[in-house]
């Protein structure tokens, strides 16, 4: 079987792009697997960026382009925004071909991904009004605000692109149970849970590391309360692995706390994770808003760290 995968990586790089990067490999085991994966850390924040997620003649027909090239059987989607937009669906419809959907976050129904904003878990723009996202300014930023909210009311409610989703893949039960919430049948729903590769061969005792957070420093993880735990605790080991938006104001907040035990790795990959990992005796997932079976959980646990 011929399969495309299509997905936008992300400026902050995490487990999603990861995941996709191991998908193609798995499948590729069996399967012709072609990809089509722009980067979105070449894209700058503003109106043409917004254009392009809405719709864009260049991005449409750059993506027939590639469809045409490797004629897949079916198409495998996973994050469109912002540099694919609409033009995979669209060109799915076109050429008559199967569109499969895994469904990572809650970006269906949400703005920001995250069902989580004003230090809360949320679901106001479930319902289909989207100026929630600009007057709460959930991406940080009302321009930014704004355009994913206009764009991704006008894909739900004007195209829609739902509508051209042949299956719906849940990594986990929630999802699934998500998705039907959202009106979607079941059986146009599949879970296929989440997988990560051992990290190591042969079972590796705890190390004395302390403990490890992996993950995007952003406002939705948790951070700040899993620093303060740790001040509360005594300031034992511990190592936050990541970068993201919240990164300065976490080291000041650690400094205030005098945790002088915490260490920030910034972001790492591959055999850096690992050693991480294998280094800790622990993971903590601090999260306040919703996980949707995180990697870095399944990576820990296959290496007998137990997950806080």
């Amino acid at each position: 079987m011929r399969i495309l995968v299509a997905h936008s990586d992300y400026r902050i790089k995490g487990g999603e792009n990861a995941y996709v990067s191991a998908l193609v490999e798995l499948i590729g085991r069996r399967h012709h697997v072609s990809t089509l994966r722009p980067d979105n850390s070449e894209l700058a924040p503003g109106l043409r960026t917004a254009g392009r997620m809405a719709w864009s003649p260049r991005v449409s027909a750059a993506v027939r382009a590639r469809i045409d090239e490797v004629d897949p059987d079916v198409i495998h989607v996973h994050n469109v925004y912002p540099s694919l937009g609409p033009a995979v669906h669209l060109a799915a419809r076109r050429r008559g071909l199967p569109l499969v959907m895994t469904v990572h976050n809650h970006r269906l129904r949400c703005p920001n991904g995250v069902a989580f904003t004003d230090g809360a878990p949320c679901t106001r723009c479930y319902g289909g009004n989207h100026l929630h996202a600009v007057a709460h300014d959930c991406l940080q930023g009302r321009a930014q605000s704004a355009a994913y909210a206009a764009v991704l009311w006008a894909h739900r409610f004007v195209l829609p692109l739902e509508r051209l989703v042949t299956t719906f893949v849940a990594p986990s039960e929630y999802m699934a149970g998500q998705l039907r919430a959202w009106g979607i049948a079941s059986p146009r729903i599949a879970v296929v849970p989440n997988f990560a590769a051992p990290l190591a061969e042969d079972p590796v005792p705890p190390g004395d590391g302390g403990g490890v957070y992996i993950g995007r420093l952003s406002f939705e993880k948790g951070l700040p309360d899993l620093l303060d735990a740790l001040a509360r605790a005594g300031d034992p080991p511990f190592t936050i692995v990541g970068d993201g938006p919240l990164d300065a104001e976490l080291r000041r907040h650690a400094a205030r706390l005098g945790l002088r035990r915490l260490g920030f790795a910034g972001r790492l990959e591959g055999s850096g994770v690992r050693d991480v990992v294998l280094a800790a005796s622990y993971l903590v997932m601090p999260s306040t808003c919703a996980e949707n079976a995180p990697l870095a959980a399944m990576e820990a646990m296959s290496a007998g760290r137990p997950v806080v």
